[in-house]
């Protein structure tokens, strides 16, 4: 019979470790939120039946000192690294809080359970599931799509804990039990030995010199254990961090990380007696109490919990190319308007199956929105699954040795992106169906209808104005027709209209026939003496434009717009507002329509016929290099 306790294995006088090892630090910047992230990873990994969900379990106890198994051995050890680390004042300090945690009589303790799970299979055997979780750093069996794969994220629970020991127990579905204990501390001088050699800096609560698991299942929690045929692994964190935010951020993490498991069904989880499935989900997300209260987490949760389940949200499939192939992507996207831009993230989620998110980026569009990537079970999902982070939230591809392999593989991800991207651009420069309400985008586009142009200036998005330098437009001193083969009069005779600013809306007429002087365009005029009409420029007010960038890069624009007006002689004229709140004529260099280019006047306003009641969509480029908000006037010649 092996006998049962905890055993510091020696360095055999090799490399000593201290407290804080890369795998520790990896998760110290936020332990609570990747605690919840790793552990349910974990469990999905593990699933055994597709028809049901995963449940987990995270249920804080106490346990009284004296329950924990082998403690005296544990304070001795500690007792020693502290003597051992005394000149060094970080682990020393840390040393120290493990020992002063150890003076209660009852220790605070967090037990992490899932169900429907195969359970650390293999207990008995090296390089299995068992033997990677107990006893593997930087390895894993696992392959394919499941969601873990550095082999360190163990290291999680670690942290977590006031003197990092964690154990584990399972029962699995072939019948096998197993419990083990397991203490991350630092090297100190192997206790019994009189060489001076040092241990390794972990140890094993386990059987024989081997540091085997105890061949049965054991609950740590007084108040837990599993009931016959009840499969799965438990997690027992001895000493556990229970700052009084724990709840809420192990909560608003789970929501953050698995919405779409949650959603689909395919993930249940209850912290401390509140569950969290996919029927009870929406009210969870509007507890104050379950959840951080931080505006940008409850953003991005609300935003994928309403791109999951609200059917009037945009959906569709993009190919991606992977290796000589395509592989498909899911897409969710939905706009909002000013009254509901407070739900907007202006950002795409990217999710992947078992359906954990792995990062976001920001979209190029400003019109409030939301939008969200989920890849399934395929080749694509497989291959940047090998790139992850440790703690799955990017993709790392400088670690990547091989040049060519490091190329293929961003340009994968930026062709993803870019996708995405586009699609997002597409849809809300041109999705106006009722049932994505992208209608609602107008209140974030130039209002130039009635008197008052000023009130319709929107950056994009509510952004302040931002454009670089502009091309001088030269001023115009033209004066006779323009070639007018069909003598329709569409390009009126006009004169000087000095520099475009706040007075060159009333630019001036002159009537060639008799020679006279100009006079404003707007004083009575119709048919006089002379070879052609004058035509008075008239703003077209009560039409709301839609001002969207198409292209960051080289900027690129869409106006779309209903005219209630049907005229034969319009002026699409642009401007933007400076710092000093003057406005400037922008010189549109580039129009076209559905029907092709559009004719683009000297001064760089664009002309066109209009149709009553009928939509115009119009793609512009400018002689601005940068990204810029207009306000958009129309003129029509009567």
């Amino acid at each position: 019979m092996h006998e049962t306790k905890w055993r510091f294995p020696g360095n055999n006088h090799t490399a000593e470790t201290g407290l804080d090892t890369p795998e520790m630090e990896t998760f110290k910047k936020d332990p609570t939120a990747s605690l919840a992230r790793e552990l349910c990873q974990n469990s999905i990994d593990a699933r055994a039946e597709k028809e049901k969900p995963v449940k987990i379990e995270f249920k804080p106890f106490t346990l009284k000192k004296k329950d924990i198994p082998g403690i005296e051995r544990l304070e001795r050890e500690i007792d020693s690294c502290k003597n051992y680390w005394r000149e060094n004042s970080k682990i020393f300090k840390q040393l120290k809080e493990m020992e002063k945690a150890l003076t209660e009589e009852e220790i605070q303790c967090l037990r992490i359970s899932d169900f429907n799970t195969k359970g650390a299979m293999g207990v008995k055997e090296e390089r299995s599931p068992w033997y990677f979780l107990t006893k593997g750093t930087g390895i894993s069996e696992k392959t394919g799509t499941q969601g873990g794969s550095k082999g360190i994220g163990k290291f999680a629970t670690f942290v977590t804990s006031a003197f990092h020991t964690v154990f584990y127990s399972t029962r699995t579905r072939n019948d096998e039990e197993a419990h083990q204990g397991i203490s991350k501390l630092c090297s100190t001088y192997l206790e019994g030995s009189d060489t001076g050699e040092k241990t390794q800096g972990i140890g094993y609560y386990g059987a024989g010199k081997r540091n085997e698991p105890i061949l049965e299942y054991r609950s740590l929690d007084p108040g837990f254990t599993r009931k016959e045929g009840e499969y799965g692994t438990d997690v027992f964190i001895v000493g556990f961090k229970n700052g009084r935010r724990w709840l809420p951020e192990v909560v608003t993490n789970i929501l953050d990380s698995f919405m779409a498991a949650i959603v689909y069904g395919d993930l249940s989880v209850t912290v401390d007696d509140h569950l969290i499935d996919k029927e009870t989900v929406s009210e969870v997300i509007k507890s104050e109490n379950l959840i951080l209260q931080r505006k940008k987490d409850k953003r991005n949760i609300f935003s994928q919990y309403d791109l999951l389940t609200d059917k009037t949200a945009y959906r569709t499939t993009l190919e991606i190319p992977v290796q000589d192939k395509f592989e498909e992507v899911d897409l969710f996207i939905k706009g909002f308007s000013r009254n509901e831009s407070d739900k907007a993230t202006n950002r795409s989620v990217i999710i992947r199956y078992p359906y954990m998110k792995i990062k976001d980026f920001k979209t190029s569009v400003s019109i409030p929105c939301a939008a969200m990537c989920i890849i399934g079970d395929n080749n694509l999902n497989e291959l940047l699954r090998n790139y992850e982070n440790p703690q799955h939230t990017d993709w790392h591809t400088k670690s990547i040795s091989d040049p060519a392999e490091r190329r293929e593989i961003r340009n994968i991800i930026r062709e993803l992106q870019r996708k995405i991207d586009e699609e997002i651009r597409t849809f809300l420069s041109e999705g106006e169906t009722e049932e994505t309400d992208v209608e609602g985008a107008q209140d974030y586009l130039p209002d130039t209808g009635g008197d008052a142009p000023e009130e319709g200036m929107e950056a994009f998005g509510g952004l302040n104005p931002r454009v670089g330098k502009a091309k001088k437009s030269k001023t115009i001193q033209e004066r006779g027709k323009v070639e007018d083969p069909d003598a329709t009069g569409r390009t009126p005779d006009v004169g000087s209209v000095g520099d475009e600013g706040d007075d060159a809306d009333k630019p001036q007429g002159r009537n060639d026939g008799d020679g006279g002087d100009p006079r404003p365009s707007d004083e009575p005029g119709g048919a006089e003496p002379g070879d052609s009409d004058i035509l008075k420029r008239e703003n077209l007010s009560d039409i709301k434009y839609r001002f969207l960038i198409v292209d960051r890069e080289d900027p690129e624009y869409k106006l779309i717009f209903t005219s209630p007006y049907k005229e034969e002689n319009a002026e699409l004229q642009l401007r933007y507002v400076d710092d000093s709140g003057r406005k400037n004529h922008v010189r549109i260099v580039e129009a076209t329509n559905e029907f092709g280019n559009m004719p683009i006047n000297d001064k760089g306003n664009v002309e066109l016929s209009l149709e009553k009641d009928t939509k115009h969509s119009i793609t512009i480029k400018t002689d601005i290099s940068e990204v810029f908000s207009a306000e958009v006037t129309l003129y029509a010649y009567r």
